[in-house]
């Protein structure tokens, strides 16, 4: 079931962003970092298989996150973390960052860019309405709107010239 959040959610989700920006600006950089890195993967035609370029960029990627986690997370007791998390930890490595990368870089290669990029808007639709179903989570009608016009623009690069084109 979708929960309607009330208007007044909006007004301190915002106040928070504007206290504390961080997150929204970091979120921001990692995004024009992918999009970099789709463009230099395009633009340079690597000839690595797609398995090698893929471990590659993530043991180069992972390097700062490593630092990070051990300049930020002094204490981390990995005893201290249960079975569930460390089985939900795995799954992310695997399925969510292993092979979605390798899938990404497949699909760079043999696709034009514009069209698996604008692909992956669907991302945060599945994910919103998958947390508002399966976790309770408050949607707004703001964020319906938003996922809305996401879907409608979907619809209008990459369904509607498929069938013009017949």
């Amino acid at each position: 079931m979708i929960l309607i959040s009330d208007p007044g959610a909006l007004k301190s989700s915002t106040e928070t962003v504007l206290v504390d920006p961080v997150g929204p600006v970091v979120m921001l950089i990692a995004a024009m970092s992918w999009a970099l890195g789709t463009v230099a993967l395009k633009y340079y035609r690597f000839t690595l298989p797609v398995t090698v370029l893929t471990g590659w960029q993530l043991i180069l990627g992972g390097i700062p996150v490593a630092i990070g986690a051990i300049v930020f997370d002094r204490g981390f007791d990995p005893g201290a973390v249960s079975r569930q998390a460390w089985l939900a930890t795995a799954y992310a490595v695997i399925v969510g960052t292993l092979f979605c990368h390798w899938a990404w870089f497949k699909l760079v290669r043999r696709f034009p860019a514009v069209g698996i990029s604008v692909g992956t808007l669907a991302i945060p639709v599945v994910g919103v309405l998958a947390s508002a179903i399966g976790l309770g989570e408050p949607v707004g009608w703001d964020v319906l709107t938003a996922l809305a016009l996401v879907l409608a623009a979907l619809f209008l690069v990459l369904i509607l010239p498929a069938l013009r084109s017949r």
